[in-house]
């Protein structure tokens, strides 16, 4: 795998060797025109920001996804902060570190040092209060091995929380890939489609998951069958060019709870 990262990185590093070639030559930077090499050297920094940037995978959803319980079951221990409620919302950068920590980071550049025990919701409700200054993310660390090669950004719903949804966007356009949690109990309202359409989709992310959880809580495989089918429809609506849909869940395994594992293994497919 290592291996693999060498190369892309000698790649990628070519490709900006020969944009910088093209934007600094001025016939062809005339050929081009202004508009065109203005693009270019707006792609050649992005790029250059993300290669000294860890992967970045954004988890996203409406409020009550199970966004949280997701995360932890990726990493394989309890991370994430779960039964959050809205007026405790909070972004958390979840990133590797040979010892776990947690720090609030304030829009005002302070840092606050916290215990993993104050990102239950009844601790973090009383400290939000408190900060000498608003929050603007919670910085987690933690030694979780899949974390050496992706950080995860935790976030709170969506639903109802314009200045909230402010901020997830911010982020949103840092990101690298997103998993859209989406619920078998409630499936793709239209404020969910709506995000997708409006929000992610321009943002031509080279990988977007949408994962439907909760599906332990159908009766029987065919109610399962019947929302996949409505998610999977939907999706190919929202992104008809790049809809894949992954293989269903067999028969005699429908009941069973999600396993990290899995999930671990397709991030690690996935990270370029």
């Amino acid at each position: 795998m290592e291996k693999n990262y060498d190369n892309a990185a000698a790649d990628i590093a070519y490709v900006r060797s020969e944009l910088s070639r093209l934007v600094k030559d001025p016939e062809l930077s005339a050929i081009l025109g202004d508009e065109a090499v203005e693009r270019m050297s707006k792609w050649d920094s992005v790029i250059g920001q993300k290669m000294d940037q860890p992967f970045s995978l954004m988890v996203i959803g409406d409020f009550k996804r199970g966004k949280s319980t997701i995360i932890n079951a990726i990493l394989g221990r309890s991370i994430a902060p779960v039964n959050v409620a809205p007026e405790t919302f909070t972004i958390n950068c979840i990133s590797y570190g040979e010892r776990p920590s947690v720090e609030a980071v304030l829009k005002n550049g302070k840092r606050v040092t916290l215990t993993q025990d104050d990102l239950s919701r009844d601790r973090l409700s009383g400290l939000l209060d408190f900060f000498p200054g608003e929050l603007d993310y919670l910085d987690v660390r933690s030694d979780a091995p899949i974390l050496k090669e992706i950080q995860i950004v935790d976030t709170p719903g969506l639903s109802d929380l314009d200045d909230l949804d402010n901020q997830v966007k911010d982020f949103l356009i840092k990101a690298d890939a997103v998993i859209y949690v989406a619920s078998a109990l409630s499936p793709f309202s239209e404020s969910e489609q709506y995000f997708i359409a409006s929000h992610i989709v321009p943002q031509n992310f080279s990988k977007v998951f949408v994962l439907v959880n909760m599906i332990d809580a159908m009766n029987s495989m065919e109610d399962i069958e019947k929302i996949i089918d409505r998610i999977s429809e939907k999706c190919s609506q929202i992104i008809p060019l790049r809809h894949k849909r992954h293989r269903r869940v067999p028969q005699k395994d429908w009941s069973y709870p999600p396993r990290h594992q899995g999930l671990s293994g397709l991030l690690r497919k996935s990270v370029p």
